[in-house]
């Protein structure tokens, strides 16, 4: 009799604990997640101050912060968005209005200084470029951005960069770039890369007792991003090192790549990338 009155409790306790589960604990999680998934990260929203800063403005477009919103004017058309980077408007912005990807319709250009890079005598921007969406769309403008960071990963995804020290003449390193993917095959037993390959030469680093220094890595800087008003275009620079061991880092040169909208997006131009030689360091491509 005792074992049969036990066997009830522990069944009424298991569907009780089922009806509680699915009932009262099972919606209380997710409410939860739904208060919690409505907020963005920090746990405010977006907010404004309720005063209005002026950042950048020409004969067409005002630039205004306020709070954590930024709001553009156009010609007395405004719009607003909460989602730029954080930073905006805090250190120089600089606004254009021309037609960026050549559809027949001006765009809204702004360049916004972003912080310090890795080359202290040079700054970072982001760029934004706003351009009209169709009537049908809610918001007037597609807002396509890129700063730095976005911009190195977008290049890093697309094409490779690599520096050999020749076993020919160890006081000569190669800069070779391809198509990420494709792995240009080095000569055995000169390290040289094969004839018809777009490659440029440096003179080595030299150590502290004027040996050549070995080759460590290559290394690329942050991506410094401009707009051209005169010529409508943006571009962005990528300074590529040597990096080695017993010898300071040298800059062997700068890559430069055109910016254009593909897709939506703010993307590498096509036939844009650019390979130019430190002066001060080039050498001649050795005799095979």
């Amino acid at each position: 009799m005792g074992i049969t009155v036990l066997a009830v409790v522990l069944a009424f306790l298991v569907v009780a604990g089922v009806l509680y589960y699915n009932k009262v604990y099972k919606p209380s999680v997710q409410q939860a997640v739904q208060e919690t998934t409505s907020y963005k990260a920090g746990g405010t929203e977006p907010q404004k101050s309720g005063k209005r800063t002026l950042v950048a403005k020409n004969s067409t477009v005002s630039v205004y912060v306020d709070g954590d919103f930024v709001i553009i004017d156009n010609d007395g058309t405004e719009e607003e968005f909460s989602d730029w980077n954080e930073n905006f408007g805090k250190y120089d912005t600089q606004v254009y209005y021309a037609d960026f990807n050549s559809d027949g319709s001006k765009d809204i250009i702004i360049v916004d200084d972003e912080g310090e890079g890795d080359i202290k005598s040079k700054r970072l921007y982001g760029l934004y470029v706003l351009t009209l969406k169709d009537e049908k769309s809610e918001n007037t403008y597609k807002v396509s951005y890129t700063n730095s960071d976005n911009w190195l990963s977008n290049f890093n995804s697309i094409v490779t960069c690599s520096l050999n020290q020749l076993k020919i003449d160890p006081q000569i390193i190669q800069f070779v770039m391809d198509y990420n993917g494709v792995s240009v095959p080095l000569d055995a037993d000169t390290g040289l890369a094969p004839e018809g390959t777009r490659a440029w030469y440096t003179e080595t680093a030299k150590t502290e007792n004027g040996e050549n220094a070995k080759l460590k890595s290559v290394r690329l800087s942050d991506a410094y991003i401009t707009y051209d008003e005169k010529t409508n275009s943006a571009e962005a620079q990528i300074y590529v090192y040597a990096t080695y061991d017993g010898a300071a880092e040298q800059n062997v040169g700068i890559i430069t790549t055109g910016i254009e909208i593909y897709n939506g997006n703010l993307d590498i131009k096509e036939k844009s990338v650019v390979y130019s030689a430190n002066e001060d360091l080039a050498v001649a491509a050795p005799k095979r």
